[in-house]
C-alpha cells in the first residue's frame, strides 16, 4: 500500500497528462478527474473520479430509461392515430406521421448490467460467541521475529482486515490460525462450532487436472449435475466451460471457481487472503455485496483499499515494530495517519516560538460569511433555472429523433444536478458557521 500511495502522491503532483488503466478503484478515486469507459465498441467520457463515474453512469441509465419510455408512448400514440385515420379524411396527416416514425431514431433501452459472479452466502451453522482467540502469540523464523505477544479475539459477526507491507507476517498469521504452521510461543484457539472457509491467493485448493464440474462436485458429491451447473452458471461458467480443466483456466476464472467452492461449503468464519486478486471490477462488486450480508465472522488480508472500506469494520495493522488494532475501516485509518503526519510537520514551527495571528473579530467574520451566503444563493438560483430548462429540453418531443442531442442533454443534466447538490451543501456549511458566531 505504501508504494501505491507514493504513486498517488506523485501523480497528483505531476504537471503533465496521465493515462491510467487500473482495477484499483480507490487509486482511481484519488488520482483521476476523468473516466473513459470502453463498452460495446464505444467510448464514453465522464467528468470526475471513479465514484463520480458510478453516479453519472447510474443517472445516465435512469435518464435513458425515462426517455425510452416517453418515446415508446409517443410512438404508440402516433401508430394508433395512423391506424384510425390512414383510410379516412385525415389520410395525409396519417401518412405524414408514418413518414416521421420511419425517420425516427429509436432510443434503445439501457443495456443490462454486465454479468458478474452471483455470490451468496446462505444457510450456515451458528458458531459460538468467540470465534478465534489468539493468546500471546509469537512467531520467529531462525533469528527473524515476525511478531511477539500478539493477542486477539474475534467474535461472531466481527469483520477484521489485516494490512501491512509484504513479508511482514500477515499470511503467516493466517497459516497459524489454520494450523498449517505452529507458533513459536502462545496459543491459538478456534471457538465452538466454528467452520472455517479459507480462500488462499495462490488457489492451491484447486486440483488442476480436474474439470470445473468435478472440482465443484468435490465439495458436495451428492449434488446433481443440474444443480452444479446452475451454481457454476452464476459464476459465469456456462455450457462447455464446465468441462474445461482447472489448469487451463485464467487467473480470474480460477478465482471465481475457488469462491464458488467456498460458498458451497457454507462456513461461519471466512478467512480470505487477497480475495480480489484476478477479479474484474464487476466481480469485486459482487463479492462486496455478498459479504455485506454475510452473518459470520471474517478475517481478511487485502491490499484493495476500496474493498476493505466496504467489508471490514476494524483493522489489524502490521508494522515493522508492532501490531495494533484500529477501530474503523481503511479510510478512517489513513485520515488519522495523515493528520498525525501533518501535526508532526507543524511541531517544529511551534517550538521555534512562532506566534499565532489573532482571530478576526466575530462581526467581520459574520459579514464575510453573509456575503458568501448571498453569492451561494445566487449560484443556486441560477443552477436551479438551468436544471429546470434541461428538464424541459429532455421532455421536448422535437429532440426524440436526435439521440446524440439527447445524450448530451442527459450528461449536462447530471453535471448541473451534481453542481447544485454541492452548492446546497456549501450553503448549509456556511449557515451553520454563521449560527456559531
Amino acid at each position: 500500500m505504501a508504494a501505491t500511495e507514493w504513486l498517488e502522491h506523485y501523480i497528483n503532483n505531476y504537471a503533465g497528462a496521465v493515462l491510467l488503466v487500473s482495477h484499483d478503484r480507490y487509486f482511481l478515486d484519488r488520482t483521476v478527474n476523468q473516466i473513459v469507459e470502453l463498452e460495446d465498441q464505444t467510448i464514453q467520457r465522464y467528468e470526475g473520479n471513479y465514484s463520480g463515474f458510478l453516479t453519472l453512469k447510474a443517472e445516465q441509465i435512469k435518464t435513458q430509461q425515462r426517455l425510452h419510455t416517453q418515446q415508446q408512448k409517443m410512438i404508440r400514440h402516433n401508430e394508433d392515430f395512423i391506424r384510425r385515420n390512414i383510410a379516412g379524411q385525415k389520410t395525409k396527416q396519417a401518412q405524414g406521421r408514418r413518414n416521421q416514425l420511419e425517420r425516427l431514431t429509436r432510443i434503445d433501452l439501457p443495456k443490462a448490467a454486465r454479468r458478474a459472479a452471483g455470490l451468496t452466502f446462505k444457510s450456515m451453522n451458528r458458531s459460538g460467541e468467540e470465534v478465534l482467540i489468539l493468546d500471546q502469540i509469537t512467531k520467529c523464523y531462525d533469528n527473524r521475529i515476525l511478531f511477539t505477544d500478539l493477542s486477539l479475539i474475534i467474535r461472531r459477526g466481527e469483520r477484521v482486515g489485516l494490512i501491512g507491507p509484504n513479508g511482514i507476517g500477515k499470511t503467516t498469521l493466517l497459516r497459524l490460525i489454520l494450523n498449517q504452521e505452529s507458533a513459536t510461543d502462545g496459543t491459538v484457539q478456534i471457538g465452538a462450532s466454528v467452520e472455517i472457509g479459507y480462500y488462499d491467493q495462490e488457489r492451491i485448493s484447486l486440483t488442476h487436472d480436474r474439470s470445473v464440474l468435478n472440482e465443484l462436485w468435490s465439495v458436495k458429491p451428492s449434488m446433481n449435475e443440474e444443480t452444479a451447473r446452475s451454481i457454476l452458471g452464476r459464476f459465469l461458467f456456462s455450457e462447455d466451460d464446465v468441462f474445461k480443466q482447472v489448469g487451463q483456466l485464467s487467473g480470474g476464472e480460477q478465482a471465481r471457481l475457488a469462491l464458488a467452492k467456498l460458498m458451497l461449503k457454507e462456513p461461519n468464519f471466512l478467512i480470505l487472503d487477497e480475495p480480489t486478486n484476478h477479479l474484474d471490477i464487476q466481480s469485486r462488486q459482487a463479492l462486496e455485496q455478498a459479504l455485506a450480508t454475510y452473518p459470520g465472522a471474517m478475517l481478511v488480508v487485502s491490499h484493495d483499499r476500496y474493498f476493505l472500506d466496504r467489508v471490514v469494520d476494524e483493522l489489524l495493522v502490521f508494522e515493522p515494530d508492532s501490531v495494533s488494532r484500529w477501530p474503523g475501516n481503511y479510510s478512517s485509518y489513513r485520515a488519522f495517519k495523515e493528520e498525525q503526519a501533518a501535526a508532526e510537520q507543524t511541531l517544529p514551527n511551534k517550538t521555534a516560538g512562532t506566534k499565532r495571528r489573532p482571530a478576526a473579530p466575530s462581526a467581520f467574520k459574520r459579514k464575510k460569511q453573509e456575503k458568501t451566503t448571498e453569492m451561494i444563493e445566487t449560484a443556486i438560483h441560477n443552477k436551479e433555472a438551468e436544471l429546470a430548462q434541461l428538464e424541459l429540453d429532455l421532455n421536448d418531443e422535437r429532440i426524440f429523433t436526435d439521440q446524440t442531442k439527447i445524450i448530451d442533454i442527459g450528461n449536462a443534466y447530471s453535471k448541473v444536478k451534481k453542481e447544485l447538490e454541492a452548492l446546497y451543501k456549501d450553503w448549509e456549511v456556511v449557515a451553520m458557521e454563521i449560527e456559531g458566531l
